[in-house]
């Protein structure tokens, strides 16, 4: 599936991978946990490589990968950190910036045109829970880093220094995909049965972990998928944990410690925040834990 062009984020090319991960064993690939890091969506890439795909109806999504820092541009996606804002907009009180998603390098797969970079602040404790999400337009042609902000305002489980996003363009299974499963290598028995199923990880555009029919049953007609947040984790012990890191991190135990809060951001139990919109442009947020 080829990428198309972008203008805030770096494209993800997996295959400049080969080398790094050809000798990895298959059981440590990985299988259905969260996508965040490159080793991940590369694994899965070569899962679905042994399955006979004609079977699947393939719907596009931008799956986003993370690296640390800033990223290319003041408006790519990006976790924690110094938002991107605009002169004519107040800085919330009371709220905590979480980060901000820019959904215009995806606008191709999305059922609403996005008006610009969304930045997304809500309460501390809870910043995935219904009702405690605030979002904001904001103008990348017009942005600038946000003046006097300092690490107070943001969420005290997320370093400053963020996590920005790359993407990599592929595929979700669409309704009525009908695949045969495949024997994989596996450290556990009850998944030595593969077939592709949705990305879990932070995408835009595609489809979530229930289908149309269970998504209408939710939440009712009037609202569609948009894109979905979840937690980050880098894989540990192979190199590129991280789209700009080609070291190696540790499972536990120190400062590389994939499990370091300068190295994850954890959604309640690793979950997921879901965005729905409806044809106002209002968003439904919803959360899944892990």
């Amino acid at each position: 599936m080829q990428s198309p062009s972008s203008i805030f984020h770096q494209r993800v090319d997996l295959r400049s991978y080969d080398k790094h991960y050809r000798n990895i064993d298959e059981r440590d690939y990985n299988h259905y946990g969260n996508v965040t890091s490159p080793f991940d969506a590369w694994s899965g890439v070569k899962l679905r490589e042994k399955c006979e795909l004609s079977g699947i109806n393939k719907n596009a999504t931008d799956l986003v990968l993370w690296g640390r820092g800033q990223g290319p541009h003041i408006a790519t996606t990006r976790v924690g950190g110094i938002p991107a804002w605009t002169k004519n907009l107040s800085a919330p009180k009371g709220l905590k910036f979480f980060g901000q998603f820019n959904l215009l390098d995806s606008v191709d797969l999305l059922p609403f045109s996005p008006k610009g970079l969304l930045s997304i602040w809500g309460r501390e404790e809870f910043p995935w829970e219904p009702r405690t999400i605030k979002t904001f337009w904001v103008d990348p042609a017009e942005a600038i880093s946000m003046p006097n902000f300092s690490a107070e305002m943001g969420y005290r489980d997320i370093n400053i220094e963020p996590f920005f996003g790359s993407l990599y363009r592929t595929w979700d299974p669409g309704p009525d995909s009908q695949v045969t499963p495949v024997e994989v290598d596996n450290q556990f028995e009850s998944r030595r049965k593969y077939v592709p199923r949705s990305w879990k990880g932070t995408k835009y555009g595609a489809d979530q972990t229930i289908t149309e029919s269970g998504l209408q049953a939710c939440y009712g007609r009037s609202w569609s998928y948009f894109f979905e947040i979840t937690a980050i984790q880098a894989s540990s012990e192979v190199p590129w944990p991280w789209t700009n890191q080609a070291e190696p991190m540790v499972l536990s135990g120190s400062e590389n410690s994939i499990y370091s809060k300068d190295n994850s951001v954890v959604l309640g139990d690793m979950g997921t925040i879901l965005f729905l919109v409806n044809r106002r442009g209002k968003f439904k947020t919803d959360f899944s834990c892990g």
